[in-house]
């Protein structure tokens, strides 16, 4: 059951969610060089002495993860939980992925670093705004772990 599993997870990541595991395979030859590990059928790689890289933070693109190595690893697994969240809606979402999650995604990314530590003062966190918070809904249905909530 569990191969079972595995097999329907690549095989509509790369039909249904062609276009971002296409991405996904671009980004994983540029960082050629990085530790490389499977989590519940997703490729994560966690690239490491990358300065540009490690502003972007951790992402997912299609059933590829990106994971900033430097990242502390008491909350490295809740951040997986959460990216991996991100593989799920690849495959609920198929090719109109890149424009209803991962452009959403980067945008409020962006807007959340610009202005931290005003959205913590009002309690504002990270996971709390769409489509961060479906991630974190999706990586932990489909894991049975917690996600992380920033």
């Amino acid at each position: 059951m569990k191969r079972l599993r595995l097999a329907l997870y690549t095989f509509l990541q790369f039909t249904w969610g062609l276009p971002q595991n296409l991405a996904g395979l671009l980004w994983l030859a540029f960082l050629h060089k990085q530790r490389r590990e499977y989590y519940r059928g997703a490729i994560v790689t966690y690239y490491e002495n990358h300065p540009r890289l490690a502003r972007l933070g951790c992402f997912a693109i299609g059933m590829f993860i990106f994971m900033d190595g430097a990242i502390e690893q008491s909350i490295s697994r809740r951040i997986l939980v959460h990216e991996y969240g991100h593989t799920i809606q690849s495959l609920l979402f198929g090719p109109l992925f890149s424009l209803a999650v991962g452009l959403p995604s980067m945008l409020w990314a962006m807007r959340f670093r610009k202005n931290r530590s005003a959205y913590r003062e009002k309690g504002v966190a990270y996971s709390s705004r769409y489509p961060e918070s479906g991630a974190n809904r999706w990586g932990e249905r489909a894991t049975g772990e917690q996600a992380i909530d920033w």
